[in-house]
């Protein structure tokens, strides 16, 4: 996927501190793996459970599986994403869903406008 928004100031956002505050350095990183992953997953319109997510994150950050699933439970429990209590554990952000609708929109309305434009050049 070619574009997500990465609000200004969303590090410091009270769950990514928590997030950081338990696993430092390296929370901030999975949480940023995560987020894309998500965020393409939403693209695509599939949810990923929570062990496709720790395998791309683990793949995407080359750190053990082990590791990706103890760092993201505890940004679960950070509030940073939700993990339903269904039985495949499926993922979902914040707000990821809607940030693509408005993505996929913008890019609707860009090409309706260079494609109306080409036609007027034409003409």
């Amino acid at each position: 996927m070619s574009w997500y928004p990465q609000p200004i100031g969303e590090l410091d956002s009270p769950r990514v501190r928590r997030l950081t505050d338990s696993c430092g350095a390296e929370g901030a990183g999975v949480w940023l793996a995560a987020k894309c992953e998500l965020y393409r997953a939403a693209a695509e319109g599939i949810q990923l459970t929570f062990d496709e997510l720790s395998r791309a994150v683990s793949r995407d950050l080359g750190i053990s599986r082990k590791k990706s699933q103890s760092v993201l439970e505890t940004a679960a429990k950070c509030g940073v994403f939700e993990v339903k209590n269904d039985e495949k554990r499926t993922v979902s952000g914040y707000g990821f869903q809607q940030e693509v609708e408005r993505y996929n929109s913008i890019s609707d309305q860009r090409k309706r406008a260079a494609n109306a434009r080409w036609w007027n050049d034409k003409v």
